[in-house]
């Protein structure tokens, strides 16, 4: 460490040494400096504060109906390019200043210039903008203001309403759309072709597994109902026997040929009459039923008429054995029985055979069912995606009518482009402060240089060391008195220079600070 400090020293001494130069430099680099500065021209800046308000009404009215866009991302957008080549050459077109730049180098250190001179700052809690320039003539400073915010208001309502890229948004939806009304036709005109070649398999509602067991549960159904109407048929008939074997006859008074004849048949003819006349308003004449029952009926009428024939041919006399009242009760139930039991038979066969038919497509409808569905599917998600797709055209069209009719951003010129009195520019007591520095660093740079190009040793240790011999002793000099008084006088002188360049420094700071 002690190595290091005498070699500071030494440096420090060789400095002093040749305190001169470095005066005389420092006064040198300062008188051209300060000069260099003093006649720097003025700087006058010019600024304006824009606020932009994206809150529109009409948003919170239209969310859902229209493509909202992201407005904060178009301005910050524009903030960015603001200040690119083809919006510098607008704004130096705006304000003249090309009429200055006669040679593309010229033009291209304007535009260097204006780039470099233009400040734009926000507010980062609300869109509020501040925009500054600072030139020479306040009046051009001014105009460079105006064309800025002219520019970026007018960038950025007309990169709103430039509908190229709405139009080839509107050439994609029509270009979609198009597409998608071919494939719903064609998807529409294979469901109707596979229904039109198909219609003998096509499944009513419920599906066909569900049709099948909806008849086989109506087959078991009538089929019990059947087996009910048959043991209810024999019970009646094994009752009717049991009269008959009783040889139960009521004498008939006052029958003759030519009076009418009642027969065991009468009661069914008429109940039959009575259940086909009921049918009819139900079923047409080709239903099985009724077809079954006018067989019945038919041949009920041909008994009584054997019947009636075989009562006028005998001629009984009055004494002549009859039947009681049970026994012809009983004989019209057993005909509402047995009616019952062909209706019930008859439907017993009309549901097995629904059900055989069904089954026999066991194979063939659930393939058939499921291409069904596979095109029903392809159907509807094709016109999903149509329908979806005419809503956004239609939501591109409003959302293209909002932003024709509708700016929702609005610019508010608080402060308009205005100019200080006094000039913002340059800064002369720094810069004269710095030239002061430099005039200082530079003279000490030199001496300092000097002193390592011709050492001398003001010290016994670094002399030892750099000769390698060892110091035994110094020898001191005493100054004679006229020496002494010269030495004193110059440095009287060399602080009294400095003092004047002090003094200077700092009446040129007073001048340019209260002029």
């Amino acid at each position: 460490m002690q190595e290091q400090l005498e070699l500071v020293l030494s440096y420090a001494r060789g400095v002093w040494k040749r305190r001169w130069w470095v005066l005389a430099i420092a006064w040198l680099v300062a008188v051209v400096g300060w000069v260099f500065v003093q006649r720097l021209p003025d700087e006058y800046e010019s600024s304006a504060r824009v606020y932009v308000d994206t809150q529109s009404l009409l948003k919170p009215l239209l969310r859902g109906l229209t493509i909202q866009m992201d407005v904060g991302q178009e301005i910050r957008l524009m903030e960015r390019t603001l200040l690119s080549r083809p919006n510098l050459e607008k704004i130096v077109r705006m304000t003249d200043l090309d009429l200055a730049a006669t040679t593309d180098v010229e033009y291209e250190a304007l535009l260097n210039r204006l780039k470099g001179n233009i400040e734009m700052s926000k507010d980062s809690r609300q869109n509020l903008y501040s925009i500054s320039y600072s030139d020479s003539d306040p009046e051009q400073a001014k105009r460079v203001v105006q064309a800025v915010v002219t520019t970026f208001i007018e960038n950025t309502i007309g990169e709103r309403r430039d509908s190229t890229a709405t139009a080839s948004a509107q050439r994609f939806l029509d270009k979609q759309i198009s597409e998608y009304e071919q494939r719903l036709r064609e998807s529409e005109a294979r469901l109707k072709e596979f229904k039109q070649n198909n219609v003998a398999f096509m499944s009513g509602s419920g599906g066909y597994f569900q049709q099948l067991q909806n008849a086989q549960t109506q087959l078991e159904t009538a089929r019990l109902e059947l087996k009910e109407a048959e043991e209810r048929r024999d019970s009646i008939l094994w009752q009717l026997e049991n009269e008959e074997s009783e040889d139960l006859l009521m004498p008939d008074f006052g029958l003759g040929s030519g009076a009418s004849v009642a027969t065991p048949y009468d009661g069914r003819i008429e109940n039959l009459n009575t259940q086909l006349d009921s049918m009819l308003l139900r079923y047409t004449e080709q239903h099985p039923s009724v077809i079954e029952l006018r067989r019945t009926l038919a041949e009920l009428e041909k008994l009584r008429d054997e019947e009636v024939a075989r009562a006028t041919s005998a001629d009984l006399s009055p004494n002549a054995d009859d039947r009681g009242p049970f026994y012809q009760q009983l004989r019209l139930a057993l005909s509402q029985a047995e009616a019952t039991v062909a209706s019930l038979t008859a439907r017993v066969a009309n549901f097995q055979s629904k059900a055989e038919a069904l089954q026999a497509k066991v194979d063939t409808v659930p393939e058939i069912e499921a291409q069904l569905t596979a095109l029903n599917r392809d159907y509807g998600i094709t016109k999903t995606k149509y329908e979806e797709l005419l809503n956004r055209r239609e939501s591109a069209l409003m959302s293209q009518r909002v932003e024709e009719d509708v700016n929702d951003i609005q610019f508010r010129v608080i402060d308009p482009p205005r100019v200080s009195a006094t000039p913002t520019g340059p800064n002369r007591p720094l810069l004269m402060a710095g030239v002061l520095g430099v005039g200082l660093v530079i003279g000490g740079g030199l001496a300092t240089l000097f002193s390592l190009l011709r050492p001398t040793f003001t010290s016994t240790l670094l002399l030892g060391q750099i000769t390698g011999v060892q110091v035994l002793g110094t020898v001191s000099y005493q100054v004679a008195t006229g020496e002494a008084r010269r030495q004193h006088r110059l440095m009287l002188a060399f602080w009294g220079g400095t003092l004047m360049l002090l003094a200077a420094y700092c009446a040129l700071v007073a001048y340019n600070l209260f002029l």
